[in-house]
Order: structure tokens, then sequence, then C-alpha cells
């Protein structure tokens, strides 16, 4: 990784919200990078391209959505995941 982290998450399965250890790997300058996150019954992977959230290996059926709190994006999976990833961790900022 580039740099870990603990963030806020409600990971798949679980309904409180808690600290999760997040990793990045980083890909060039645009905001390019890969969050995975270890959870409580399997770990998680986000994709975020120019900063942006766009894929994860959830199962087809969780829609992936996102929005903007202050510099963390929160990122939701399906009705029950949550994820707040912050701009430092995608950027080293």
């Amino acid at each position: 990784y580039h740099a870990t982290a603990k963030i806020k998450c409600v990971p798949a399965y679980e309904t409180a919200t808690k600290d999760c250890e997040a990793g990045v790997i980083r890909r060039g300058h645009d905001g390019s990078a890969t969050v995975e996150v270890a959870g409580a019954a399997e770990n998680r992977s986000i994709l975020f391209v120019k900063g942006k959230p766009v894929a994860s290996n959830a199962s087809r059926i969780d829609v992936l959505s996102s929005e903007r709190k202050g510099d963390v994006t929160v990122v939701k999976l399906g009705d029950s995941e949550r994820y707040e990833v912050p701009d430092a961790l995608l950027t080293g900022g």
C-alpha cells in the first residue's frame, strides 16, 4: 500500500459504524486509486477514478452510490454498507 488509515465504516452484515483498517494503492496524479477495507465478514475493494468511486468487488445487486461531506467521500454499497474515505487517503494530501 501507498498509505494506510482507519476509516469509519459499516461493513457487510453489520449494522453499527466502526473503525476499519484501510489501505490505498494510488495510480498517477489524477485521483485514481484502489482503496481496500478490511471488514468483519469480507474485505472490500473500491476503485476511484478522478477522485470518484466507480466500482467495487461487492455483489452486482449492491448498487454503488456516493456523496461528498467536506473532504470525505461517503461510499454506499447497497442498503447496508458504508465507507467514509477521506481525500487525504486517496491523494496523500
